[in-house]
């Protein structure tokens, strides 16, 4: 009688499993499957480039290494820059002194208008002087309606004149934001870094994104702001009755281009690029509307030169001195009590106050005559100034 097949199946031995078996699991193998082994490893073939995930020379190239400024000043200077590279094809160095040189154009109109007010400004200051030196008597004698009085005058001849603190505010606030969001821009692209910056110079500053190793570019750029400051200001008008001491006058012409310096001589190759050109255009500037043929053309009031033999001195001069005057009345009078007659007396039924009255009579202009009169050093220039009060 032959077996079923189920006593067979019971019968039959089991397969002895090797512990690499995949029907094991993996903690019961007790050594680990060997790694798959390279016949010979030249066989092997590496890509020599590897392709960049966006062209340098199409638009968005800096957005894709991570420029992004949302909206704004930065992000329309950099969407200019992109666009003046792309489809000019000029290199980095030329392509960003061009996006400032466009920057600089486009604020021509607000410096138009800021050289009109003040060259007009400037011809009114046989007018604003005296106004000037009034406010600041007022301001010394603390009679706060003379100082509202006179300050209403001066905004009356600044109107009439056709004269807008914003218009003489204006550039310099345009200016300020415009170099701000360039350096910013700038930096970041030399940050990062932008891999065309580090050969997209020229002559000895072939990596734009380090300093100048001759420190040229810096003194470029010092020395543009010195010209600048010698020429009274981008507007070409060098107010001839603003009185500057020579020590705020010294540090202007020789203090600031030094500090630039000393700023710019670590800055890289592309940012001393930008700063050069909007300080050179500055400088064509300057000169250009300091021409009568060129204030003609556009329109603007013509520079006058007004000879203003004594300046007004500014405000904090003014109350330093009366602040000295008083300290030493106070410790002249501090040394010892003196008798002083009294004031007031009798007349009638009346009383009168002789001091007021004196007062009031050598603050009268017939008094102020006779005080001239008695005076024995009178000169030419004291009788001037009393026909001009």
């Amino acid at each position: 009688m032959m077996p079923s097949r189920g006593v067979l199946r019971v019968l039959r031995p089991a397969k002895r499993l090797h512990p690499s078996s995949p029907t094991l699991p993996h903690r019961f193998v007790s050594t680990q499957p060997q790694a798959p082994t390279i016949s010979n490893i030249d066989t092997i073939t590496l890509p020599t480039e590897v392709p960049q995930a966006v062209d340098p020379n199409t638009i968005g190239y800096l957005h894709s290494l991570g420029l992004d400024y949302g909206w704004g000043v930065t992000s329309t200077l950099q969407w200019t820059l992109e666009h003046i590279h792309v489809y000019t094809g000029l290199p980095w160095w030329a392509t960003i002194a061009s996006t400032a040189l466009l920057g600089r154009l486009v604020l021509f109109p607000a410096y138009l208008k800021s050289a009109d007010a003040n060259a007009r400004l400037n011809a009114l200051g046989p007018i604003m002087n005296p106004l000037r030196e009034k406010k600041t008597e007022a301001l010394k004698r603390g009679d706060t309606a003379a100082q509202q009085q006179y300050l209403q005058e001066e905004m009356a001849v600044r109107k009439r004149a056709g004269i807008t603190l914003r218009a003489q505010l204006a550039p310099a606030i345009f200016q300020g934001v415009f170099g701000f969001c360039g350096f910013k821009l700038i930096r970041a692209m030399a940050a990062l870094p932008v891999p065309e910056l580090r050969d997209g110079g020229f002559l000895w500053v072939k990596d734009l994104t380090l300093c100048d190793p001759y420190v040229i570019l810096p003194l470029m750029m010092a020395g543009c702001v010195h010209v600048v400051a010698r020429m009274g200001g981008e507007s070409g008008v060098q107010n001839s009755n603003l009185e500057i001491s020579p020590g705020m006058r010294a540090f202007t012409l020789y203090g600031l281009p030094g500090i630039v310096l000393l700023f710019m001589g670590w800055q890289p190759g592309a940012l001393c690029v930008w700063f050069i050109t909007t300080g050179s255009f500055g400088i064509a500037q300057a000169a250009l509307l300091r021409m009568p043929k060129v204030r003609r053309f556009f329109k603007i009031a013509p520079i006058v030169k007004v000879k203003n033999s004594s300046p007004p001195e500014s405000p904090f001069q003014d109350i330093l001195k009366s602040f000295t005057e008083k300290n030493k009345q106070a410790q002249s009078g501090s040394h010892g009590l003196r008798y002083s007659p009294p004031t007031a007396r009798a007349k009638g039924k009346k009383v009168i106050d002789a001091k007021a009255k004196s007062v009031q009579e050598d603050n009268s202009v017939a008094g102020r005559f006779k005080s001239w009169l008695g005076s024995k050093n009178s000169k030419e220039g004291d009788w001037r100034d009393y026909v001009k009060k």
